[in-house]
């Protein structure tokens, strides 16, 4: 599961990937629990105005994944600079905007380019 969750570079821009593609249920659930941990140990180590990428594409959520992602959002917002996501359609749509509220700084794209070039422009 770790190697759905690294560091990448736009532009001499680090960016957090996270990638739920195609994952469903207790592994999406797992991914999330990972993904926070690791952005508590860079708020740790003193990184601050992290930009974080995320991947759904064909991912299938459900009220458990829907809470954790909620859960992350509240607990990112401090020290994440923006947020983008890929692969969120239909009722994801919905819950990204609902997690808009908490963290304004989030926007969806259809390509993950498109959101890298949006990342590093925050």
């Amino acid at each position: 599961m770790s190697d759905r969750l690294k560091t990448i570079y736009h532009e001499n821009r680090e960016i957090l990937f996270v990638d739920y593609s195609n994952l469903k249920g207790e592994d999406y659930s797992e991914l999330a629990d990972l993904f926070l941990i690791k952005f508590k140990e860079l708020v740790s180590a003193g990184k601050k105005d992290i930009l974080v990428l995320a991947d759904a594409t064909h991912s299938v959520t459900g009220p458990e994944q829907y809470k954790k992602q909620i859960r992350n959002a509240k607990e990112i917002k401090a020290n994440a600079t923006a947020l983008a996501s890929v692969g969120i359609e239909g009722l994801k749509r919905f819950f990204m905007d609902v997690g808009r509220k908490i963290n304004p700084n989030m926007r969806s794209f259809d390509t993950i380019e498109e959101a890298k070039e949006w990342l590093v422009k925050q």
